[in-house]
């Protein structure tokens, strides 16, 4: 067994870098990976795809395209879908914090997809052809779920939609029974950009509470026991399986542009991530064995000086814990064979806080890497790269074509084009 000791270490935090994901999308986290991007784009309209680039931490997202033009009639592209990298029934402690649009308003939508009984999320089989599903303004998902609509203007938030979504329901999200009403305070409330974005969905009594946070302005919305039970509301299809099961949520967030426009516009949407991670710092000191340095930080890089008990596993085998003393803490570990090991740390009480390296074993060669890389400067500490297996112990795969998969495998989520008629967001 490996042997664990804890000591503490001057901190050193390196920037990692921005790396396109082998599918076009991006896997975003501060140490651990919490989101995978998934890049909308309208290929057959010979836009491309919408690029992104990292300065500061700042993640610039464009050209987006949105509005109608003869002989292409109406289209869109944005950066998409954001799919949280594990369960929960609240949006990551890693949180997305938009910036600024350069032209009118944002598009937002946030909420929750049910993932199936062994955690995979068939909805989001986004590789077949004809279902733009990155947008939750579509129908079809393919699995239960709820979101709520916000257009986000200079200064306020627009709670537009608060929408029910089954499985076998078809309706775009203008067609669905709209439950924003329900929302208190609403519909609009004073926020400026920036804002961060938070949402949960959480028991009360026999319903639920929809919760919503932008940028420290909150409103809620009640779920009564008929809404959970999936009786129909204007889709007239029930819940898949007769209830949105709370214990198996998977938060979801989609990013574009509000307002259509004639003729066709372009724009760039900033945005970044807030919240705290693990910094995981391998030194190898013997074929196979390593010295590895953990530090608590923000998504700046700076040192949390907080005290925790981080779990750690090699390729998913727990190896023990490490406390973290004001932040920082140390442990020994050997890797057992050849061949590449992934280790992951991960909070005992924040699943969200979490870190990742990739080691060696003996009689491979190699250095041990922690997936940051050293080439991109001015990178910041949120992570945003193609990233490795997830963290998480239960943790999806989207986009596979499959019925059914297998819980422990890493997201792979590929946005094919997306084209709607003329409407608002």
């Amino acid at each position: 067994m490996p042997l664990l000791t804890l000591t503490a270490l001057l901190l050193t935090v390196l920037p990692p870098p921005l790396e396109p994901a082998p599918d076009g999308g991006f896997q975003l986290g501060v140490g651990g990976r919490s989101w995978q991007l998934a890049r909308k784009f309208d290929d057959d309209a010979g836009f491309g795809r919408v690029d992104f680039t990292i300065d500061g931490g700042v993640i610039t997202s464009g050209p987006l395209r949105q509005g109608c033009s003869a002989p292409l009639g109406c289209t869109y592209s944005a950066p998409g879908l954001l799919v949280a990298r594990g369960f929960g029934q609240a949006s990551p402690g890693v949180a997305v914090r938009l910036q600024s649009i350069s032209t009118q308003d944002v598009d937002v939508r946030v909420g929750f997809v049910e993932a199936q009984a062994d955690g995979g999320l068939a909805c989001l089989q986004l590789l077949r052809e004809g279902t733009p599903r990155a947008d939750l303004f579509e129908g079809s998902w393919g699995c239960d779920g709820v979101a709520l609509h916000v257009a986000f203007a200079p200064t306020s938030a627009n709670l537009h939609q608060l929408t029910l979504v089954t499985a076998a329901g078809t309706l775009r999200e203008d067609q669905r029974t709209d439950l924003s009403n329900r929302l208190t305070p609403g519909p609009t409330l004073p926020v400026a950009l920036p804002a961060t974005l938070r949402w949960s969905l959480t028991p009360v009594g026999v319903g639920a509470a929809f919760t919503v946070d932008f940028g420290g302005q909150r409103s809620t919305a009640m779920l009564g026991a008929l809404d959970l039970a999936g009786v129909p509301h204007a889709d007239a299809v029930p819940f898949a399986d007769g209830t949105l099961d709370l214990d198996r949520l998977v938060p979801v967030l989609y990013l574009g542009w509000a307002v259509f426009v004639d003729p066709a516009q372009t724009a760039e949407l900033q945005f970044s991530l807030e919240g705290a991670g693990l910094d995981v710092e391998p030194t190898q000191v013997s074929e196979g064995a390593y010295s590895v340095a953990v530090h608590a930080v923000d998504e700046r890089g700076v040192a949390l000086p907080r005290n925790d008990t981080v779990e750690v596993r090699l390729a998913a085998a727990r190896l023990g814990d490490v406390v973290l003393a004001h932040g920082v803490g140390q442990f020994q570990v050997t890797v057992p064979a050849p061949g590449p090991f992934t280790l992951e740390l991960q909070s005992a009480s924040d699943p969200w806080l979490r870190g990742q390296a990739t080691l060696t074993g003996p009689g491979d060669a190699g250095a041990p890497s922690t997936d940051a890389g050293a080439d991109v400067p001015d990178a910041g500490a949120a992570l945003v790269d193609a990233g490795v297996e997830p963290t998480a112990e239960r943790s999806l795969r989207v986009g596979c074509g499959c019925a059914q998969v297998d819980a422990g495998l890493a997201l792979a989520v590929l946005v094919l084009l997306g084209r709607r008629g003329s409407r608002g967001g």
